[in-house]
């Protein structure tokens, strides 16, 4: 008498255990499994597709981390943090040319709204222009 597919808030379940237990193998699987989820309206944010790109980051998953703030960068143009994230895995992939673009556009979008990490997107694209 039970369904057969597997409902939504038991997948998103399933993927923040694996995040919270910092089990990047089993959030990845979930991730590629119940990738419908990801076009639910919770995930539809800045917010989510930053986390979620700094997440694959951290694991030097670059093309999965690309795939999130590339998605951000499209429907939330002036959020700095997106292109510093895309800036940060192209470093990683060692697109460097790439990586400095994404930084400069994430310190001018940092100065023009005053963003209080302007220090930090500075920094990082120093330190990336230095090599």
């Amino acid at each position: 008498g039970f369904p057969e597919e597997i409902d939504a808030s038991t997948k998103n379940t399933l993927i923040w255990l694996a995040w919270k237990r910092d089990n990047f193998e089993y959030f990845d699987f979930f991730m590629t499994e119940f990738k419908d989820v990801l076009e639910t309206q919770r995930y539809q944010s800045e917010y989510w597709q930053n986390r979620l790109g700094q997440y694959y980051l951290k694991y030097k998953s670059y093309d999965n981390a690309i795939e999130f703030f590339n998605k951000g960068r499209k429907e939330f143009e002036e959020t700095a943090r997106i292109y510093n994230g895309l800036g940060h895995a192209y470093l990683g992939k060692q697109n460097r040319k790439l990586a400095i673009e994404y930084l400069k556009v994430a310190v001018d979008i940092a100065i023009k709204n005053s963003d209080d990490k302007l220090e930090r997107y500075q920094s990082d694209l120093d330190n990336a222009v230095k090599g």
